[in-house]
């Protein structure tokens, strides 16, 4: 934490030197969203069928963030974000074993744990959108939309778990009968994750009105291991899920102005 304290410090310092870029606008942008959170290879095959490595479900939290916006097309941002360790199975079972007349029964289980980031980001505009002129010399314009492309990474920290994680779940009725067990563990409390993705930052004559964000997180390190076994009828099986936070999401933000930070005048020769 005390890191991310210097490096505060030494973003807003070098935003008032006045270098490097000819104006430059801090802004916080307040940002709520959603993320589906899911374990390692959970859409690329994970598991053997009927089993499924992956079951939705959407997180819900804050992410208030520090951007500091370079006249032109850049900027960095800092700050806090929520998120979750999230995983989740599902299972139907197969025809061939199924006692029921209208095919085999379902069930699934998704989890998740709450999850604090602390994120550092690069965004550049990659294309704009401008509609209705008001001002052609000074580019002003009534409404405009501008895309940035942005990446980063940050760490994950994992303050505690949930006690309802552990329970036993699945479906019995008079044909099928479908059982999990899960021991999630948590093994790491830190863990690095990268991130990228695509924001749409929404301008009204030239101030920028709200934001949106898709998000692509990456999780580097593995933070919880869930051991699970199933049963359905008489078919049987386990695997081990890797959690390490990875997942996608959205968020909508509202960008507050605290300072713009004018290029110095340069000594008349």
């Amino acid at each position: 934490m005390r890191r991310f304290y210097i490096l505060l410090f030494v973003i807003l310092s070098w935003a008032d030197s006045g270098e490097v870029f000819a104006q430059k606008t801090l802004y916080l942008d307040a940002q709520i969203g959603g993320q589906y959170a899911f374990a390692e290879g959970a859409h690329l095959g994970l598991g053997k069928r009927p089993f499924k490595g992956h079951n939705f479900l959407l997180d819900y939290f804050v992410a208030p963030m520090l951007r500091l916006q370079f006249n032109g097309s850049y900027g960095i941002s800092l700050g806090y974000s929520g998120g979750g360790l999230g995983w989740g199975y599902k299972l139907q079972v197969p025809k061939s074993i199924s006692h029921s007349p209208y095919g085999g029964v379902y069930a699934g289980k998704a989890v998740s744990v709450y999850l604090d980031r602390i994120p550092v980001l690069f965004n550049h505009t990659v294309t704009r959108f401008d509609f209705k002129e008001v001002n052609a010399d000074q580019e002003l314009y009534l409404l405009s939309v501008k895309i940035d492309m942005f990446a980063g990474g940050g760490v994950n920290y994992v303050r505690g778990f949930c006690e309802s994680c552990n329970l036993s779940g699945g479906f019995i009725s008079p044909q099928d009968t479908i059982i999990f067990r899960q021991q999630p563990a948590i093994v790491r409390h830190w863990g690095g994750y990268v991130t990228a993705g695509a924001t749409a930052r929404v301008y009204r004559l030239g101030r920028e009105k709200f934001n949106v964000t898709l998000f692509l997180n990456q999780g580097l390190t593995t933070m919880m291991e869930v051991p699970v076994q199933y049963t359905y009828n008489s078919g049987r099986g386990s695997i081990k899920l890797h959690v390490r936070g990875s997942g996608v999401g959205l968020l909508a933000a509202v960008p507050i102005r605290l300072k713009t930070f004018d290029k110095p005048l340069l000594p008349k020769q």
